[in-house]
């Protein structure tokens, strides 16, 4: 049993490779990886802001590309920092894997795949499926189809009710 312990020992001492306490398993195929999260997008960090409590730094992307996502697609998505392996850098493209948290928060996937935009667009081909152009948008560009026509509705009756009780007046 002496002989034991003094192996370990020895064995511990002279060991040296290195063991990290926080470390990922080996990624998930792309696929697995899409399957598993409820966003995937290619965004561009437009703003990061640090939101001074635990949950750590709010990202927030510019949406260029969705293969999943909320419907209808959003311009802009937030998600926090805090979990991931990956610091965004503003104004650089990213591919995100994301899911919400039990606190309904968007976070990327502890140990994910997201990361540059340049070193994923491997992962793209092994979607089976095209992701939707996000265009930005310029004043009501940004609207739904429906707001649109409700709200040049409300204009015309609005402008015809005018000219109706205008002319009423003369």
């Amino acid at each position: 049993m002496v002989i034991a312990l003094l192996a370990a020992i020895v064995f511990l001492v002279t060991s040296n490779s290195t063991v990290h306490g926080l470390s990922c398993a080996p990624p998930k195929s792309a696929i697995d990886e899409f399957n598993k999260s409820e966003y995937v997008f290619k965004g561009k960090v437009a703003d990061k802001r640090n939101t001074k409590s635990i949950e750590g730094t709010l990202v927030q992307f510019q949406v260029q590309q969705i293969w999943k996502g909320p419907e209808p697609v959003a311009e802009t998505i937030e998600l926090y920092e805090s979990n991931m392996w990956l610091e965004f850098e503003n104004n650089t493209e990213y591919l995100i894997y994301a899911s919400t948290d039990l606190d309904g928060k968007l976070r990327g996937n502890l140990c994910g795949r997201s990361q540059t935009w340049e070193r994923a667009k491997g992962d793209v081909a092994s979607f089976g499926k095209e992701g939707v152009l996000v265009q930005a948008s310029e004043g009501l560009g940004g609207l739904s189809g429906w707001v649109k026509a409700i709200l040049g509705a409300v204009i015309v009756l609005g402008l015809a009710a005018a000219w109706r009780f205008g002319s009423r007046r003369n």
